[in-house]
């Protein structure tokens, strides 16, 4: 662009030295990008003529260099093209939206925000998008900053670098707690990373609640402690949106005190009504057996596919919440993130949707709905093996 410019101020006043200097640049800069030294001095020649017409269609003739390197960008490299155009334009929400159509039409796909993974440009990952977190509406570029310090700061944490200090709360969720056998190779390793000096434990059971461990009707009992608060929603109504949350007299009691909480549609007997029906099934259905018992021959089909894919390393997890690091090597546990996310969009293309998790991104996150067979698993088993065996 800058280029272009002094180009376009060349031409404009007539100065052959400088659009000699810029016909050098032009040309070395095209040859290195695979165009011919014959078609950039043709082009080059062609832009030049507008030297003899004025300011005007100098000017025109400048934006055609942009227009072509901009053309050549998008044709060559659209993922960092895109990228780049979205962290230029993050602010103008309406950019944003054509970009993003733009990426669709190209079979780019724009992975939603999240602290795992985005910052505050937009990042290039493998022929996909992160969103940025800056260009969330109402959040910007210090608010993302400070996103992104705090996880940190929780990843800090996992490793025990804040172990013995005081903090006020420690929020168990997916990644964390949701069950200690998927974020952490056993249970005790989370009890000591996590319980010890703490002030209050909140365990937020949307994801391993309602009996999808297999063994537990609740994650925090799978992963051996007693949280202060308990958060759940969706599974609650199984589509139905209800949510809870649930403590003792004491922490309620606190809440009310400090704050003035009401909410016109809590306890509405419709809600109500639909979360006691999906207790029911679990219980009439057998559902949390079915999730011991099919998650645990699930993931012995995932140890036979490890025997065959180097790439699959430890095979974790319980009920139908499991999963498995894929490893560049098994030794080192190098972690396989880009590899990770081609398996679940080709998995996905394939009709089986699973997700992935980890500091690393690498962990593959298999939650199947809770009336998931062995006829399902089967299938599911068969697609990785050949999603595995194409990589």
């Amino acid at each position: 662009m800058g280029g272009a410019d002094l180009l376009r101020r060349a031409m404009g006043k007539k100065i052959k030295e400088e659009m000699d200097k810029q016909r050098a640049r032009f040309v070395d800069g095209a040859v290195k990008n695979g165009v011919s030294k014959a078609q950039a001095d043709i082009i080059f020649d062609l832009l030049a003529k507008f030297a003899n017409y004025g300011f005007n269609k100098s000017h025109a003739a400048a934006y055609d260099i942009v227009s072509y390197q901009t053309a050549y960008m998008k044709a060559h490299y659209p993922v960092e093209f895109l990228a780049a155009s979205m962290t230029l334009d993050m602010a103008n929400t309406e950019k944003l939206v054509d970009f993003r159509q733009d990426a669709g039409r190209l079979g780019i796909e724009v992975v939603p925000p999240s602290v795992q993974t985005s910052f505050r440009p937009f990042e290039v990952g493998d022929n996909c998008i992160y969103f940025s977190l800056a260009a969330i509406k109402g959040v910007g570029e210090a608010v993302a900053t400070d996103i992104k310090l705090i996880a940190a700061t929780a990843h800090r944490m996992l490793k025990s670098e804040l172990k013995g200090k005081k903090v006020l709360a420690s929020w168990s969720s997916v990644v964390e707690y949701c069950h200690a056998a998927m974020a952490y190779e056993t249970r005790e390793q989370f009890r000591i990373l996590f319980l010890d000096k703490r002030n209050a434990l909140i365990a937020d059971e949307v994801q391993p609640g309602f009996g999808r461990t297999g063994t537990h009707m609740w994650g925090h009992q799978y992963a051996g402690f007693v949280p202060d608060i308990v958060t759940m929603g969706k599974p609650m109504g199984n589509g139905h949106p209800v949510g809870a949350v649930v403590a003792g007299s004491n922490t309620l009691n606190a809440f009310r005190k400090a704050f003035r909480y009401f909410n016109t549609f809590g306890g509405n007997p419709v809600s109500c009504a639909a979360a006691m029906a999906v207790l029911d099934v679990i219980e009439e259905d057998r559902l949390m057996e079915n999730a011991g018992e099919t998650g645990a021959y699930a993931r012995a089909g995932l140890a036979r596919l490890g025997e065959k894919h180097d790439i699959i390393g430890q095979v974790r997890g319980s009920g139908l919440f499991f999963g498995a690091e894929l490893v560049l090597d098994r030794k080192t546990k190098q972690p396989a993130s880009d590899m990770a996310t081609r398996v679940i969009n080709e998995m996905r293309r394939r009709g089986v949707l699973m997700g992935k998790l980890g500091i690393h991104q690498n962990a593959t996150k298999i939650r199947p709905p809770m009336p998931f067979s062995k006829e399902n698993a089967d299938l599911m088993l068969s697609t990785l093996d050949d999603v595995l065996s194409g990589l």
